[in-house]
C-alpha cells in the first residue's frame, strides 16, 4: 500500500514542481524505489496468500504484470498524443489511487 502512494505522489507532483530542479530529479526517484519495491511486495503477497498454489499464483502475477505494462503503455500513448505529457501524467494517478483505495478495502491482513 505504501509503495502505491509512493507512485501516485510524485507522479500528482511532477507537473506542478516543473520549475524546480532539484524536486524534478528527486520524485523519479522516489517513484522509481516505490516501483521497484511493488513486484517483490506483490510476490510476497501472493506467496503468503496463495500457500498450496504458489505456482499457479505467479502464472497469474506475471500475466497480470505483462498486461498492465501493455495496457499502460496504449492508454499513456494516446492521452500524450491527445492532451500531452502534463495531463498524462495526473491521469495516470487515477488508476494509482483508484488501486490504493481497493487496496486498503479489500485487503486481508496477511
Amino acid at each position: 500500500m505504501v509503495a502505491i502512494l509512493a507512485m501516485a505522489l510524485p507522479m500528482l507532483l511532477l507537473p506542478i514542481s516543473a520549475p524546480h530542479r532539484m524536486a524534478v530529479l528527486l520524485q523519479p526517484v522516489v517513484w522509481g524505489i516505490a516501483y521497484g519495491a511493488m513486484p517483490v511486495a506483490m510476490q510476497v503477497w501472493l506467496a503468503k496468500t496463495a500457500q498450496d498454489a504458489s505456482e499457479a499464483g505467479m502464472v497469474l502475477f506475471v500475466t497480470n504484470f505483462q498486461l498492465s505494462i501493455a495496457m499502460g503503455a496504449c492508454a499513456g500513448g494516446l492521452l500524450v498524443d491527445g492532451t500531452g505529457i502534463a495531463h498524462t501524467m495526473l491521469a495516470a494517478c487515477a488508476p494509482v489511487l483508484a488501486s490504493s483505495a481497493i487496496l486498503w478495502r479489500f485487503a486481508r491482513r496477511v
